[in-house]
């Protein structure tokens, strides 16, 4: 595979107060200096979340997190939206950033935050999950976008 810049020169961000599961705010100011190819890690989670935010986690009162998910290896480098929780809901401020699949892992060009509520968010550590002997472990979707998706990589994948 080639390799690409941003894919080994890059930044973490790794702070266990940046995953969604976060479930404080505090006196820090937000990603307001951020600028350039990051990298999510630690306890922040392997990326940014992709799914809506609460208000008040991730250390801020205006979570970030990448609405329409993460590319594949073979998109290349993708301009994506990152949206932003308020009170109003999931989405009422956005910017776009860009974001690579590096293969084992993402990198996202950030830039800084225009206030100081507002913060990019990491998805966190999920704990493992056990399914007890006998129980179902077939995949249950979330949306029609997770079944389209999982349908379309199960017959790339075919080939």
């Amino acid at each position: 595979m080639k390799s690409f810049a941003e894919c080994s020169s890059y930044r973490f961000l790794n702070e266990s107060t940046r995953a969604r599961t976060y479930n404080s705010t505090f006196v820090s100011c937000g990603d307001t200096t951020l600028s350039g190819w990051y990298r999510f890690g630690g306890d922040a989670g392997n990326k940014i979340a992709d799914t809506c935010v609460k208000v008040n986690h991730c250390g801020v009162m205006n979570p970030g997190w990448l609405h329409g998910g993460h590319p594949a290896v073979a998109d290349g480098t993708v301009v994506c939206r990152a949206c932003f929780s308020t009170d109003q809901g999931c989405c009422q401020k956005s910017i776009y950033i860009s974001v690579r699949n590096c293969g084992e892992f993402y990198v996202y060009n950030l830039t800084s935050l225009p206030t100081c509520n507002l913060r990019y968010c990491g998805k966190g550590i999920e704990p493992p999950t056990t399914v007890a002997p006998g129980r179902n472990t077939n995949r249950h979707f979330t949306s029609i976008h997770d079944f389209v998706l999982c349908v379309y990589l199960a017959l790339f994948m075919q080939k």
